[in-house]
């Protein structure tokens, strides 16, 4: 029964760290925790304990468990192995992706068109958090596909650990989508697409690589900021 309570902490505390509830650098005081979250401090510690050693928290002796905060050297790093990981990825998915797989990715394409179109009609001020946050959301759809179109549990798992990190890194960013942006954002992952449904493993790798590139720029843009 322990097992679960801790389950059940670590996934409700998880959430709030990714949706930005938690921001980076809040500290994750155990009592405070296990009130709001109607379970003794034991599950919740348990869980900050997880969370740590999955790198989603820090604990610092004498001071506690903080949500991770990143500085400019471990983002680099994070990309850095991003690139390394998902492009191996879009190079497996280009042998053995289906056409409802392709059919899913289409679908997310048309979500980035429409959220082009409607930066383009915001003022500079709307363009903020919202439409950033929208955009991430549709590209942490879209590559889950390609990661599961590779087809390997544990691509998929480090995968998915980076491309949490990295949101966790700007949940709470006030970045705004440019025009610029977001209409880049389009074209990129329709290229991929399009690669992908030709079987084009030199391609799909390349457009892999370069949305990874962009991303790494736009973070280190927001990082200053």
């Amino acid at each position: 029964m322990q097992d679960t309570l801790s389950d059940i902490a670590y996934q409700r505390i998880h959430a709030k760290v990714v949706s930005g509830e938690l921001e980076p650098g809040s500290r994750l005081v155990n009592r405070t925790l296990s009130k709001e979250l109607g379970v003794s401090t034991i599950p919740v510690r348990e869980a900050l304990r997880r969370l740590a050693s999955e790198g989603f928290a820090e604990h610092i002796p004498g001071a506690g468990t903080f949500v991770r905060r990143f500085d400019r050297s471990e983002l680099i790093k994070l990309y850095g192995f991003r690139e390394a990981i998902e492009c191996h990825a879009a190079r497996e998915a280009s042998r053995s992706i289906r056409p409802d797989q392709l059919k899913r990715l289409d679908a997310l394409c048309r979500e980035f068109h429409a959220l082009a179109v409607k930066v383009r009609g915001l003022s500079e001020r709307s363009r903020c958090t919202k439409p950033f946050q929208d955009s991430l959301k549709v590209d942490l759809a879209f590559h889950a596909i390609i990661i599961e179109a590779a087809d390997n549990p544990w691509l998929s798992k480090a995968v998915q650990d980076t491309r949490l990190m990295a949101r966790i890194a700007f949940s709470k960013s006030r970045h705004s989508l440019s025009l610029t942006e977001s209409a880049r954002t389009y074209r990129h992952h329709a290229a991929l697409v399009r690669a992908l449904r030709q079987g084009d493993e030199k391609w799909a790798v390349y457009w892999m690589q370069r949305q990874i590139e962009v991303g790494l720029d736009s973070a280190l843009e927001r990082f200053e900021q």
